[in-house]
């Protein structure tokens, strides 16, 4: 389910439904960001991939007894990507965001190396789906779901001046402007 390689139907067409849900995802996310905020888009797609991991699991385990729900998977495993694709370019302009001036870098800096470190992690995905076929979807549905609750505890910050200290930082958190 992490590589279009391992979903039902031809892998090349696949790969390209993958890539092309990209397209859609960049799309809503620059139209909603600035409507409903980076906040509310970070925790819809950030719901939507951690949700869609979990269905696209369920349909790939009785897909056996019911072939159809193969196909599901394939669908919930790209609407998936589109979800991360979303998450993942929001995610780059929210978090300098949050910080002042001069911790700005330092936070966008933080949220670059998590990535990488993510990034060099996700091999060892596939050894453990040869063993636990559900294990890595797990674990990825669980740390978006563990996003999703974080993002809902900090500040939005659309329409709202950038922080220049720290303590307009923690002002924000205080004062919980624009949360649910």
């Amino acid at each position: 389910m992490l590589t279009t390689s391992r979903l039902a139907g031809d892998r090349y067409v696949n790969n390209i439904l993958a890539a092309l849900s990209e397209i859609p995802s960049i799309i809503v996310q620059q139209i909603s960001i600035n409507r409903i905020g980076r906040r509310y888009v970070l925790v819809m797609f950030h719901s939507f991939s951690g949700i869609t991991l979990i269905l696209a699991t369920m349909c790939s385990s009785y897909s056996g007894k019911y072939y159809w729900l193969k196909h599901f998977s394939t669908f919930f495993s790209i609407f998936g990507r589109f979800s991360a694709a979303g998450s993942f370019s929001s995610v780059f302009l929210y978090t300098p965001e949050l910080y002042p001036t001069n911790l700005r870098n330092v936070g966008l800096g933080m949220a670059s190396t998590v990535s990488r470190i993510g990034s060099m992690i996700s091999p060892f995905a596939a050894t453990l789906a040869d063993h636990v076929f559900w294990g890595p979807a797990a674990i990825f549905a669980l740390l978006n779901i563990i996003c999703t609750i974080i993002l809902l505890t900090l500040p939005e910050t659309m329409g709202r001046e950038l922080p220049t200290t720290v303590e307009e930082m923690k002002s924000w958190v205080k004062d919980k402007k624009g949360n649910f």
